[in-house]
């Protein structure tokens, strides 16, 4: 297989190119540096990021023209030397949109090392190792009608990276705190009231008084940075999403908004993260509600939505990563964290974006860390984000803006996406004191948007109710079967008590991380 790689360009300051689809060049040639002038000049205030999971640019947007993407008729050698080509998944091929009865793509350390191709770096390992055919699959743009739409309303980036080249939450910690601590794996802090002590980027908002909050659907990940968010979750700086629809309607977003999906509970088909083996459609339908809230709300006008997955997912990627500057870089691929991750599908919203775009210029998760860092004039976190490209060179602040609304479909998916397996949801392995506090049910769904008013669902912890007394579960009613197996997050959160001291209302219904449903 004869793999291409684009030349890039690198700098501290990073530069964007922005071309129609239709009159893109094969490749990047002279392009119009942008002049990002003063931070304090900018005419962005609200910028929100919704990090999804495990899915790489080729497996997803290969397809688009002008970018530098490829799907069908790559070959990649499995460990007794047989061959193995990409394969659509979507509706045009196996129709297939969740992989079940393949195995989840390894998207380890040593995983990614393997699809790395080893110190040969020539991105050839997809079929190495544990991964099977699914590793190879690719949907074509039929098959994602939301992400088809934000190529035709935004800026896609074709060489934004996943910050390290391992799993799920390293690569999230690099989102919060431009750093992993030395960390490869998806284990969880030995003290969750402690947490892990890295300086985030909230800890920088709040010393600038920079406004912010952190929207989560069912799994807080900035608890696992400890009991030292207490006080934010008290000045209602983390809350559940609900809140967040209801901010784009009032127009009472923070200057910066992280908004999560429903983590965690991929192997019974109930996420809308994307992750494997959740139902992709699901993604879409979460992604459609999100962009098409804050771009029909007041904030529209002077704000900037990014959307990027946490890392590839172990999918299909022809372009190699390179390695960027860290803290913990080193000479030996084995150990260094400088080494990024396969690229991941990336798209930034705005009325400061020509639309229908394609960005060329090497990105990573730090990238929007460092946009955000000079737009509010912070410090840089590690050597990492200070070294990064500003993705904000990719805006256009000197243009007229297009402040209108984004035309994203009202996407819902069909109910087959959905495996109908929650009624008999294990919970045997739950520990007992966390078990008698799951309920059986919770308060409605959001309603759908626009709305006149969004129903307000309670800030005191749930099921750790303010009182502090063990209420009994809601009953379960025949169109709320049993919940879904709790994630390992949750039940080490609620387990060590972390969740009462946060006073996170511990949300397990999977519906109230949509907003149209």
């Amino acid at each position: 297989m004869t793999l291409t790689r684009r030349d890039l360009l690198r700098g501290a300051a990073g530069v964007a190119a922005g071309f129609p689809l239709a009159k893109l060049p094969s490749r990047l040639g002279s392009a119009r540096a942008a002049a990002l002038g003063l931070p304090s000049n900018a005419p962005v205030d609200t910028i929100v990021v919704t990090m999804m999971e495990n899915r790489s640019f080729d497996h997803y947007l290969g397809w688009l023209p002008g970018a530098d993407g490829v799907q069908a008729g790559l070959t990649y050698l499995d460990d007794e030397g047989l061959s193995h080509q990409t394969q659509n998944w979507g509706r045009s091929g196996r129709n297939d949109f969740a992989g079940h009865g393949f195995k989840d793509p390894s998207h380890s350390w040593d995983g990614g090392r393997i699809q790395l191709g080893g110190i040969a770096r020539d991105a050839s390992g997809f079929m190495k190792g544990s991964n099977d055919e699914f590793a190879l699959a690719y949907y074509s743009e039929e098959d994602l009608p939301v992400w088809a739409a934000f190529t035709r309303q935004g800026v896609v980036f074709d060489h934004y990276f996943t910050a390290l080249m391992g799993p799920t939450y390293p690569n999230r910690y690099y989102m919060h705190a431009a750093d992993s601590g030395g960390r490869r794996d998806n284990k969880f802090p030995s003290n969750p009231l402690d947490g892990y002590p890295e300086t985030t980027i909230w800890d920088r908002l709040d010393a600038a008084g920079v406004s912010w909050t952190y929207y989560f659907s069912n799994a807080p990940v900035i608890s696992l940075y400890g009991a030292r968010f207490l006080a934010a979750h008290r000045l209602g700086k983390i809350r559940h999403i609900s809140h967040y629809y209801a901010d784009c309607l009032a127009g009472t977003l923070p200057n910066v908004a992280f908004v999560d999906p429903f983590f965690l509970a991929d192997k019974i088909g109930e996420s809308n993260d994307d992750h494997p083996h959740a139902d992709h459609r699901l993604g879409q339908q979460f992604l459609a509600g999100v962009t098409r809230a804050f771009s029909s709300g007041p904030q529209w006008s002077r704000g900037a939505l990014f959307v990027n997955y946490d890392e590839w997912g172990g999918f299909f990627d022809h372009v190699v990563p390179p390695s960027v500057i860290d803290p913990r870089s080193s000479t030996n691929l084995a150990d260094d964290y400088g080494q990024l991750g396969f690229r991941c599908p990336a798209i930034a919203v705005s009325p400061w974006l020509r639309r229908g775009t394609v960005n060329h210029t090497q990105f990573e998760h730090t990238s929007i860390l460092k946009f955000i860092e000079w737009r509010f004039g912070l410090p840089s976190l590690t050597a990492r984000d200070a070294n990064a490209n500003n993705i904000g060179s990719a805006f256009d602040f000197e243009a007229a803006p297009d402040k209108s609304e984004l035309q994203i479909p009202l996407y819902l998916a069909p109910p087959g996406a959905r495996m109908p397996s929650l009624a008999n949801a294990p919970t045997d392995h739950i520990p007992g004191q966390v078990r008698d506090r799951v309920p059986a049910a919770i308060p409605s769904s959001p309603a759908p948007w626009p709305v006149e008013q969004q129903p307000h669902l309670p800030d005191h912890p749930w099921p750790f109710p303010a009182d502090g007394v063990n209420h009994p579960p809601v009953p379960t009613s025949a169109s709320r079967p049993l919940v879904p197996t709790p994630s390992e997050l949750w039940v080490d959160i609620a387990h060590s008590g972390l969740a009462e001291r946060l006073g996170y209302r511990i949300d397990w219904k999977f519906e109230d991380s949509f907003f149209d449903r």
